[in-house]
């Protein structure tokens, strides 16, 4: 098995989609093969030597497709390097308080399949990239408008992960 990576995602308003195909870019420059995929798009998982799984937070949760994704390939992932992240407007304020409310939406996830790494960065707030049921959402709990993702923290932690999925695949 070649060291394919594959980095797939459920995402609401695309903003989950826009830091895989980052991490795709990421992982690319290191001249590796990779995958950049939603979570539906994904049947098997036997090609790749790696799985970096991303998703929205939505009301506390992340979004139920993540936790199908993890459900139906356990099997596979618990012999494969794994990382999970989620993107999650609640870290715009980055704190302990935070940080531990954002691990909390991940812990359906770990429960299934212990990753080896988990990511946690604030997201998008954009009432013009999501429907209208989720538009009164953002208006009802008041949510602050903006793009609050840090780049830098993003591509941090992709090349933390892609380094501890190499050292796993090079035994």
């Amino acid at each position: 098995m070649e060291n394919r990576i594959l980095v797939t995602y459920a995402s609401k308003g695309q903003s989950t989609a826009e830091v895989a195909a980052y991490m795709g870019q990421i992982i690319a420059q290191h001249d590796l093969p990779v995958d950049v995929l939603p979570v539906h798009r994904v049947s098997s998982l036997e090609p790749y030597a790696a799985v970096i799984l991303g998703s929205a937070v939505r009301m506390g949760s992340v979004l139920p497709e993540a936790r199908k994704f993890v459900e139906q390939h356990q099997g596979a992932l618990r012999h494969k390097p794994f990382h999970v992240f989620v993107l999650c407007v609640t870290l715009s304020i980055d704190n302990d308080e935070t940080r531990t409310t954002a691990n909390a939406c991940l812990e359906p996830l770990c429960a299934l399949v212990p990753p080896a790494s988990q990511g946690l960065f604030a997201g998008v707030v954009d009432p013009g990239r999501v429907g209208p049921l989720d538009r009164l959402i953002i208006k009802a709990v008041k949510a602050p408008l903006g793009d609050f993702r840090r780049w830098d923290e993003i591509g941090a932690w992709t090349e933390e992960a892609l380094q501890k999925s190499l050292a796993v695949a090079q035994g």
